[in-house]
């Protein structure tokens, strides 16, 4: 959107005020009967202030002994709604019919009934024809701007081609997954597998531009749902675990709170022989992977949804979004971490989902996102014996 100069804008005036003080002395009579007061001056000759605001230019005409105009860096202090708007977006196409402005402003003041449906009809479908282009100019703008990461894709790609590889190879094994949930006894995870693979590839494809906080908090909400779906899915209760569910997506309640979800699912005797088996099979080597979950990975995730000025407000530091290799290392860490998370409780707490076989294949089954066979098989282990 460009600005004009001002000697098209005085051009544009002048031959605006010569066309309107004729038509204004022909029809001066059926003006005053209208009774409404007229943006454009109807007594001559007059004064015209121009003020150039942000998205268009303003003039105040005002009557005077001899014609002027006059450009003011100040908006003048005139009465609200006693200037003439002019967006700098449809001044390109009234530049160049002055005259025609003025008879059309003329004319839709008094209404002259003769002309009024004919200019109506002419008006309605050139106005549109413009508001539309001023529409598509402004999205055009905006989607360019967007655009304009696509840089920070291909530098991603180029920067970061291992981390790249592994998300993308996670999530479409994580996608592949789905037929093997229900057979499992995963009726809520069966029910928003789609809704956490979505966000899921939301947040990579943020991440991908260059776009790392909204990426990171996207991450929590895949995080959420499929540690509340695994949550609902091992209560004892099947009735009243649909119920909840039902409650949750369908009725707009909220779900349970994090803590009390990764409580349940580990209790502290469980987390405590988790934890164990994790460490000794090379998968974590902390004191207590419940822990983990809540005040290590669920902490860090939220704190870029809950934004704290200084600390996370990077994203706010590129004119356009960029690849960071640090940022995009943190960011691919954490996503093989909430897989980490899921395929830990999932293996954990349905031990039998990896044996299933594919509907119409014996060789297709369950594909290991972040386990080895023999670390799967150390869970089943624990599984069984923490079930007996």
């Amino acid at each position: 959107m460009s600005v004009p100069t001002d000697s098209a804008v005085s051009t544009f005036i002048d031959e605006y005020l010569q066309a309107l003080s004729k038509i204004v002395e022909k029809t001066k009579k059926q003006i005053l009967e209208t009774k409404i007061k007229p943006s454009f001056p109807v007594e001559f000759p007059v004064k015209a202030d121009v003020y150039m605001a942000e998205r268009g230019f303003i003039v105040y005409f005002e009557k005077a002994e001899k014609f002027s105009l006059a450009f003011t860096k100040e908006r003048p202090s005139k009465p609200s709604g006693s200037g003439e708007f002019i967006p700098y977006r449809l001044f390109e196409a009234w530049k160049a019919k002055a005259g025609k402005k003025a008879q059309s402003d003329v004319d839709s003041l008094i209404a002259i009934p003769a002309m009024l449906e004919q200019q109506e009809q002419e008006n309605q479908a050139y106005y549109e024809g413009i508001q539309i282009e001023a529409m598509q100019f402004d999205i055009d703008g905006y989607v360019d701007f967007l655009s304009k990461s696509n840089g920070a894709v291909a530098k991603t790609k180029e920067g970061a081609f291992a981390e790249v590889y592994d998300l993308v190879t996670i999530q479409q094994k994580f996608l592949g997954n789905f037929e093997y949930l229900l057979r499992a006894g995963c009726e809520a995870l069966d029910d928003l597998y789609f809704l956490i693979d979505s966000e899921m590839e939301t947040s990579f494809d943020l991440a991908l531009h260059g776009r790392y906080v909204p990426a990171m908090a996207t991450l929590r909400k895949v995080f959420e749902v499929a540690m509340r779906a695994l949550y609902l899915d091992c209560q004892k209760d099947r009735s009243l675990a649909r119920q909840k569910l039902s409650a949750w997506i369908e009725q707009d309640q909220n779900g349970p709170p994090f803590r009390n979800v990764i409580e349940a699912i580990l209790p502290e005797e469980v987390d405590e022989a988790l934890t164990k088996v994790l460490k000794k099979v090379g998968v974590f080597e902390g004191a207590s992977y419940r822990q983990e979950l809540y005040d290590g990975l669920y902490r860090k995730l939220s704190r870029y949804v809950h934004l704290r000025p200084r600390t996370h407000n990077y994203d706010l530091e590129f004119l356009f979004p960029e690849f960071v290799p640090s940022l995009f290392t943190d960011y691919h860490d954490s996503f093989l971490s909430v897989i980490l998370a899921f395929e830990t409780l999932l293996v954990f707490k349905f031990p039998q989902i990896v044996e299933i076989r594919g509907i119409g294949s014996v060789a297709e089954r369950y594909s290991l996102l972040r386990f080895s066979e023999e670390q799967c098989k150390a869970l089943a282990e624990l599984s069984a014996a923490k079930s007996t």
